[in-house]
């Protein structure tokens, strides 16, 4: 029996003091609390996860966009800047359904688009996967 699950995920990218516009970042994902964030994701044998929808709860700053890699190399998805893909604006762009497979290796960063001062930032943003079972 197939059973599909939601998997909410949380992004976090913690950018260095003094990082110029289009600086890169490493993304962190968080997919359980009790084990905190973690750099990559890793799909389980026998199970597959399609990337279904990207948002943000309020503005970040700096604004900038994520890139997704599969396998560290393939780039999968390229965000719009985040401040559009707000879960409350009814228009906000939509991200291309991804797909998964067992054992790939999920990776990101994230590229401000402003530089940040002396204190760093913090940007976080959301992602929604569909984890398919056999």
């Amino acid at each position: 029996m197939v059973k599909v699950l939601d998997v909410p995920v949380r992004v976090k990218a913690a950018i260095q003091a003094n990082t110029k516009a289009g600086g890169t970042t490493p993304l962190q994902f968080e997919i359980d609390p009790r084990i905190g964030f973690q750099y990559s994701i890793n799909i389980p044998k026998g199970e597959y996860w399609v990337l279904v929808d990207a948002w943000i709860e309020s503005s970040q700053t700096p604004d900038g966009k994520a890139i997704l890699f599969r396998n560290d190399t393939d780039v999968v998805v390229r965000t719009p800047n985040i401040n559009t893909m707000d879960v409350s604006n009814n228009s906000r762009p939509r991200i291309g359904k991804v797909l998964f497979k067992e054992f790939d290796k999920i990776t990101g960063v994230f590229i401000n688009a402003a530089d940040v001062g002396t204190a760093g930032a913090t940007v976080y943003f959301h992602l929604l996967f569909k984890r398919v079972t056999d």
